[in-house]
């Protein structure tokens, strides 16, 4: 996910309803349980390791009993703003990893997108060198073991749609990662990959030059949503693709 996308299978609204949703998780200073109530905070927490302005709650998503959370301004010892990201158990509010980048160098912003399913978890890193400055990549994750088993890349992002990794979701065997222009606001597009093999298995672009596709993505099962923030005056448009 990105910035606040997510789907949910079978869940629509046939006209415009407010929801005022209680916190359930907030994780913010250090592993403190709360009584578990409908509506009440469960805990709240920040890594032990965590620096100034590393932006830690930049992304988030939830998966049954694990949480992901990326900080993409994290700094290694040797490399600035590589950026990590956070997996944590949200029964006991305890970190189970520290993810990052295998190679990291500075600027990767690793953290800018997380997402989890099932026993994987996928990180983006939309400023890695592949082999272009800021070309971006994806990580995917095994949660059994923290294990990194794939690294993403596009077959194909050039100059215009650079940032591979600005959005990510995964679901199942089948990972969609987003692309956002390199200048102006542009048009983006979404990258699908089989997760058991690494394969790119198709790409999707929106017919529209200016309308920010693919800031945002998210996937459950066969479906997978693509937001174009931009498009119609700005008011924006979101994409269902069967996969």
């Amino acid at each position: 996910m990105g910035f606040g996308t997510a789907i949910s299978t079978q869940i629509a609204f046939m006209k415009p309803v407010t929801l005022f949703a209680p916190v359930l998780l907030c994780l913010t200073l250090a592993g403190k349980p709360i009584q578990a109530q409908i509506g009440s905070e469960l805990f709240e927490w920040t890594p032990a390791d965590a620096g100034a302005r590393d932006w830690f709650g930049a992304s988030v998503a939830i998966d049954d009993n694990l949480a992901i959370v990326g900080a993409p301004l994290w700094d290694t010892p040797l490399a600035w703003n590589a950026g990590a990201a956070y997996v944590l158990d949200v029964t006991t509010g305890e970190q189970i990893y520290r993810l990052g980048a295998p190679n990291p160098t500075s600027s990767d912003a690793f953290g800018i997108s997380v997402d989890i399913s099932g026993a994987n978890a996928i990180v983006g890193a939309h400023r890695g060198v592949n082999p272009d400055p800021f070309a971006g990549s994806a990580y995917v994750f095994d949660m059994s073991t923290g294990g990194n088993l794939l690294k993403l890349v596009a077959s194909d992002v050039g100059q215009e749609d650079r940032f591979f990794g600005f959005s990510v979701g995964i679901s199942d065997d089948v990972a969609v990662v987003g692309t956002r222009p390199d200048t102006g606001f542009g048009s983006g597009a979404a990258y699908f990959f089989d997760v058991d093999t690494g394969e790119e298995l198709f790409k999707v672009v929106s017919a529209n030059a200016e309308d920010g596709f693919a800031h945002s993505v998210a996937i459950s099962e066969n479906t997978a949503i693509v937001a174009a923030s931009g498009d119609i005056a700005r008011a924006g448009s979101a994409y269902l693709y069967d996969v």
